[in-house]
C-alpha cells in the first residue's frame, strides 16, 4: 500500500458538533457513498474525521489535470487491506485536488492513509487490526423485474433462478455464490457458462444495475418491451455482447456512464421516449447500427463523435425540426433515415458522409430542398416524397441542383405526394443531367 500524505489544513479531527459543517464533509459520508454502489453496507457510526469542502468536487468527469479520484484513493486502501479488487466506476465520484496531496511527509502534512483506515474501521468495513470484516455478499447480477413472469418455472428462489438459467437460457454450468430476491429485485453472484442470449423481454424490468458473471458465449441482451426509464449499469456489461435491445421501454435520456461492450454492433433504442441522444462515453468502435425510431428527439447533435464503423442510423418518426450535427457523421455511414420528422429546411453545414448510399427525408415539411452542401455522389436513393414542395419550391431548389456534382451510379430521387408534381419543372430537367432517375 502506497502511503498518502495530505496537508493538515485539509483535515479536521473532532466531534461533529464542533465542526463547521458548511465548510467540511464527514469522511464517513464519502465512504458510505462510495461503497453503496457495491452493495456493501456501512454501519451508522460517524468517524471524527472531516475534509475541507474547498478541496473536493463531485461529478462524473475529472475536473482537470490537478484533480485525483478520492474514490480510487479510498478503494486502493480498502483493496490492500481486504485483499479485494473493487474498482471505481465511471459514475459520479469524489475528486480531490492534488494541491493538498504530498508524496513525502513534512511538518505540515499528516498520514492520509491511516485516516482512511480509521474511517473504514469506524464504518465496520475493516476491523481494528486491518483485516476485513466480511462486508456481506458481493453481487454481479442485479435486476429489478417481475420475476414471477420469468422462466418456465417462475423464478421465486435460488433453485428456480438456476432452473431459468439452465433450462430456459441454455446454461451448461451455473455457480451461484450468493442470492437475494427481495420484492422484485434479484441480486446474485453468478458464474454462468453457455448462455448466448439473456432474454428478459416483456418481464416488467424497471432497473438494470448489473449484468455480469456470463462467459464469452453471451452475445445478446434483450430488454425490450419493459418499463426501463434509465439505463445506466453500475458495472461493465460482458464484453462479448454484440446486440443490446432496449426498444419499447420508457427511456428518456440515453447516457450510460460506463462504456458499452467493445464487441457491440447493434444498439436498438426505438420506441422509447428519448428526447436527447448524447452518450457521455464514446460508443464502441465496432458499432454498425443505431435504431432510434419512434422517440421524441427534437435535435440530433451528439457531443461525442459516432464510431467510424457506423453504417446505419435510423431516426425515423421523431420530432426533429433541424438536422445539423456539429460533429461530422462518420464516413462509414451508408444509410441515414429521417422519415416522418418535422424538418422544414434541410441544410447541414457539415458535409454528409462520402459513403452515404441512401438519404430518406420523406414525410417531412420540406418546402424547398436547397442545401448549401454537395450531396455524396455515390448516393443511390434520395427520398423527398410526401413533403410540402410546390412549383415555386422546385424553382427555389434549382441552385442546389445546378451545383450538385453528377451522381455515379444513378441516384433515384423520390418526389411522390408533394403539393405539386415535379414533372415538367426546370428542377426535373437539371436533375436528369445529374444522372438522377426521377420518381414523380
Amino acid at each position: 500500500m502506497k502511503k498518502i500524505n495530505i496537508i493538515s489544513e485539509a483535515i479536521y479531527k473532532g466531534q461533529i458538533k464542533q465542526v463547521n459543517q458548511g465548510s467540511f464533509v464527514n469522511l464517513t459520508n464519502i465512504v458510505n457513498d462510495i461503497f453503496t454502489c457495491f452493495s456493501i453496507p456501512c454501519c451508522e457510526n460517524k468517524a471524527d474525521f472531516f475534509i475541507r469542502k474547498t478541496y473536493l468536487l463531485r461529478g462524473r468527469k475529472k475536473p482537470g489535470p490537478n484533480w485525483r479520484s478520492l474514490n480510487e484513493l479510498i478503494l486502493d486502501v480498502y483493496n490492500c487491506c481486504a485483499n479485494t479488487t473493487l474498482c471505481s466506476s465511471t459514475q459520479e465520484q469524489w475528486w480531490i485536488t492534488t494541491d493538498v496531496i504530498r508524496p513525502k511527509q513534512t511538518i505540515e502534512t499528516i498520514n492520509f492513509t491511516n485516516i482512511i483506515i480509521k474511517v473504514l474501521t469506524c464504518c465496520e468495513l475493516l476491523d481494528c487490526c486491518g483485516p476485513v470484516v466480511p462486508p456481506g455478499p458481493l453481487y454481479n447480477f442485479d435486476i429489478t423485474a417481475d420475476w414471477r413472469l420469468v422462466g418456465t418455472v417462475p423464478v421465486s428462489d435460488q433453485a428456480t433462478f438456476e432452473d431459468w438459467l439452465t433450462n430456459d437460457l441454455g446454461a451448461t454450468s451455473v455457480v451461484i455464490s450468493s442470492f437475494d430476491l427481495t420484492g422484485n429485485r434479484l441480486k446474485a453472484d453468478i458464474i454462468v457458462n453457455g448462455v448466448t442470449v439473456l432474454n428478459l423481454t416483456n418481464k416488467n424490468v424497471t432497473l438494470v444495475e448489473k449484468i455480469g458473471g456470463f462467459n464469452s458465449s453471451l452475445t445478446q441482451i434483450r430488454l425490450d418491451n419493459n418499463q426501463i426509464v434509465t439505463f445506466n449499469p453500475l458495472i461493465p456489461l460482458p464484453s462479448t455482447v454484440t446486440q443490446i435491445r432496449l426498444n419499447n421501454n420508457q427511456i428518456v435520456t440515453f447516457s450510460p456512464s460506463i462504456a458499452l461492450p467493445s464487441s457491440l454492433t447493434e444498439l436498438r433504442l426505438d420506441n422509447n421516449q428519448i428526447v436527447t441522444f448524447n452518450p457521455l462515453v464514446a460508443l464502441p468502435s465496432g458499432l454498425l447500427v443505431i435504431l432510434l425510431t419512434n422517440n421524441n428527439i427534437t435535435t440530433f447533435n451528439p457531443t461525442i463523435a459516432l464510431p467510424n464503423s457506423l453504417t446505419f442510423l435510423n431516426l425515423d418518426n421523431n420530432n426533429i425540426v433541424t438536422f445539423n450535427p456539429s460533429i461530422a457523421l462518420p464516413n462509414s455511414l451508408t444509410f441515414l433515415n429521417l422519415i416522418n420528422n418535422q424538418i422544414i429546411t434541410f441544410n447541414p453545414t457539415i458535409a454528409l458522409p462520402t459513403n452515404l448510399l441512401e438519404l430518406r427525408l420523406d414525410n417531412n415539411n420540406i418546402v424547398i430542398f436547397n442545401p448549401s452542401i454537395i450531396l455524396p455522389t455515390g448516393l443511390i436513393n434520395l427520398g423527398l416524397s410526401n413533403n410540402q414542395m410546390t412549383t415555386a419550391g422546385y424553382t427555389s431548389s434549382e441552385p442546389w441542383a445546378n451545383a450538385q456534382t453528377a451522381f455515379s451510379p444513378t441516384c433515384t430521387t423520390f418526389f411522390p405526394g408533394n403539393s405539386n408534381s415535379i414533372t415538367g419543372t426546370n428542377l426535373e430537367t437539371i436533375l436528369l443531367t445529374k444522372n438522377c432517375t426521377i420518381i414523380p
